[in-house]
């Protein structure tokens, strides 16, 4: 029972953790929000950067982080990713992208968010009594085109569909995101703009919709001719409050192009996030168009949760 109520938490503490709380006063009212998983990110190569990707969204993850990426395609590219969380929960990620023309690409995934078997209880004469099993699944769905439209600005939007089942509780809901990449005109410096998870409620509580912004900047030939260093900010504005407000930082350095180390940082409101402000690192592998990424993500006194992706460029 004690392991099985570990599990039940890690769970909510996961979901919560990567967003809002469920319930947050809004003025006069109560607004609920649901569908947390939606928040979990995806790819270790972001996650090592702090979540910092809005302005950058260059690799298969591009559905999620901002569609627009979706527009700069190159080729074809296919991307996995193992996630380890708490307690015996964990996520699978399958992704692909492709360059239609010059200028437009799609993007599909598939996330699958699980957990170890969980005992069920009942009362009985005021004893508790075991009455089977249950294993919690959320499941995300999205497709996405993105669109060049100049050599400066780039468009993009996806339709997702979710689906949450805990026990003999089941809900469904869509949504959809947009987004958008600019260059201003300063070399190297790249900002991105996303609205994410507008549409239908998950059983009686909103999506958990947001408005994001971020920058990156490409710092060619940092410290040595042949590498690379990549500076990234985001800015997250919860639509139900903006004193909800959150940031993200990171940086990657290339060496060669071939090795890549990360860092991040992941600011939340104390109240949002029950205190915890997490450190994320990473490392990466790139070798003839296939990458190899590793992150870690401190979760305070929860402990570390750990990534692992794979994407193969075609």
């Amino acid at each position: 029972m004690k392991r099985s109520l570990r599990v039940l938490i890690s769970i909510a503490s996961m979901l919560l953790i990567s967003g809002q709380v469920i319930g947050q006063q809004t003025g006069s009212r109560l607004e609920k929000v649901g569908g947390m998983e939606l928040r979990l990110p995806l790819g270790a190569r972001a996650i090592g950067m702090g979540e910092a990707f809005v302005g950058k969204a260059d690799d298969v993850t591009a559905i999620y982080w901002n569609p627009a990426g979706l527009g700069n395609n190159k080729g074809v590219k296919l991307g996995f990713m193992h996630s380890e969380y708490l307690q015996g929960t964990g996520m699978e990620y399958l992704a692909y992208s492709q360059e239609i023309f010059a200028g437009s690409g799609i993007g599909a995934n598939v996330m699958y968010f699980h957990s170890e078997d969980i005992k069920k209880f009942k009362e009985v004469n005021g004893m508790p009594e075991e009455a089977g099993e249950f294993s919690p699944t959320f499941i995300n769905a999205s497709i996405g085109y993105g669109q060049k439209l100049s050599e400066s600005v780039s468009v993009g939007g996806s339709v997702k569909y979710l689906q949450q089942k805990l026990d003999e509780y089941e809900a469904i809901a869509c949504a959809i995101d947009a987004g958008v990449l600019i260059k201003p005109g300063i070399k190297n410096l790249q900002l991105g703009g996303k609205v994410e998870n507008i549409g239908s409620k998950i059983g009686k509580a909103n999506l958990p919709r947001q408005f994001k912004v971020g920058l990156s900047y490409s710092w060619e030939e940092c410290l040595l001719s042949q590498n690379t260093c990549n500076i990234l900010l985001d800015v997250s504005v919860p639509w139900y409050d903006i004193r909800y407000v959150s940031m993200n930082v990171g940086s990657e350095y290339w060496f060669n192009d071939v090795v890549a180390i990360r860092g991040g940082y992941k600011i939340k409101p104390v109240e949002e996030s029950l205190g915890i402000k997490g450190l994320s690192a990473g490392l990466g592998l790139r070798v003839k168009g296939v990458e190899i990424d590793y992150a870690a993500v401190a979760f305070g006194e929860l402990g570390l949760t750990h990534q692992a992706s794979l994407s193969i460029n075609f």
